[in-house]
């Protein structure tokens, strides 16, 4: 049973059946009747039987092992990957392996629809004219969104947060390569005071990038009220000014949260909780950086324990719900896809590229089996 969850997670379709895959890992950890020693014993006679018998297949997995932990890897890339793997495996269900092939092709449709309505977005926008210092980075801001929640109820969810970081990446050329000081100066006065009115004494340049800004603020503000019903508390704008720093990847955090449905189920002790573990920010500004979670790195020498033990125990004891926790772990996830083999998002070539071609562009070919 354990082996068939596994493989349904790695073929990126276990969100089907997260009800049942919650109530088998329930019952079997209320059960007491598997000893460690045995457990022990199953292992290392699977390890001895795949060592007796290596196979190009065992080879390939030890390979990908060895290259990225599983625990690393983006989940949808994981997904593409095991496929191909599974369906060469002697012991693979075949009704699951067309679920995996199916459901792939079928999302990979609804990516497609989303990027389109991305494409048209943006065009209209005109940056590539406007804002023409700036990197035109679509499809690469879509990659961050598909590989934090990739499942197809959170469409809207990756519409919005691509669109976030677009105009994000813009701001932030404008910042870092662009703007003269004094400019920029009054770009930020601009944004404190929220409204067209503070655009009048802005250059040129910059009133198309306030425009989108604000326009996008407000369009993620209106359908938060709408959605979610949630109420403006000073607690929660105490915490952002305070706790977080980096206008990157807790920024992204913040409009990931806030697109995400059903928000307002968070709590100021999640909030407080989530500072004293620091747990979502270690993962999220270390993955800006290209990296993944060295903070942690002093807990795990401390206490012996590996890195994934780590996550996982973080993940276990938070207050925070589930599916924010599950949410800034992709994004680590993410992070280290994109810049493993160097700067994923400054080049639209090599890595990226072949992952946006596999993700979005090309199905899998499905053989029916009688």
């Amino acid at each position: 049973m354990l082996k068939l969850i596994d493989s349904m997670q790695r073929l990126g379709v276990a969100y089907h059946f997260e009800k049942e895959i919650q109530a088998v890992l329930t019952s079997l950890g209320s059960s007491s009747t598997a000893s460690t020693s045995s457990d022990l014993h199953a292992v290392a006679m699977q390890f001895q039987i795949l060592r007796e018998h290596v196979s190009l297949l065992a080879q390939q997995l030890v390979q990908q092992s060895l290259e990225t932990p599983l625990h690393w890897r983006m989940q949808r890339i994981e997904a593409r990957s095991f496929i191909d793997i599974y369906q060469k495996d002697d012991s693979m269900n075949m009704d699951l392996l067309e679920l995996a092939q199916l459901d792939y092709n079928i999302v990979q449709s609804l990516y497609q629809r989303e990027i389109k309505e991305l494409s048209r977005w943006w065009r209209d926008l005109d940056f590539e004219h406007k804002a023409n210092f700036s990197r035109d980075r679509l499809m690469e801001n879509y990659l961050w969104a598909m590989g934090v929640n990739y499942e197809p109820q959170f469409s809207n969810w990756r519409i919005g947060l691509t669109k976030f970081v677009c105009i994000l990446t813009v701001i932030d050329d404008m910042y870092d390569v662009y703007g003269f000081l004094d400019e920029l100066e009054l770009y930020t006065r601009a944004v404190y005071r929220w409204n067209m009115e503070a655009m009048e004494k802005l250059p040129e340049y910059m009133k198309p990038i306030y425009t989108a800004m604000l326009n996008f603020g407000n369009e993620v503000t209106d359908n938060v009220f709408k959605n979610n019903g949630l109420r403006y508390t000073p607690t929660l704008e105490e915490y952002l000014k305070n706790a977080w720093t980096s206008v990157g990847g807790p920024g992204a955090a913040l409009h990931a949260y806030l697109l995400l449905p059903g928000c307002n189920i968070i709590t100021k002790s999640s909030l407080d909780d989530s500072i004293k573990h620091g747990f979502s920010n270690n993962i999220l500004a270390e993955s800006e950086r290209g990296d993944v979670a060295k903070s942690i790195e002093c807990c795990m020498e401390e206490r012996g324990i590996s890195e994934e033990e780590k996550i996982n125990e973080e993940s276990s004891k938070t207050a925070i719900p589930k599916s924010i926790v599950k949410m800034s772990l992709n994004m680590a996830r993410t992070g280290h896809s994109i810049f493993q083999h160097g700067d994923g998002i400054g080049t639209s070539i090599g890595v990226t590229k072949d992952c946006l071609i596999s993700l979005i562009a090309n199905p899998i070919p499905i053989i029916t089996h009688n």
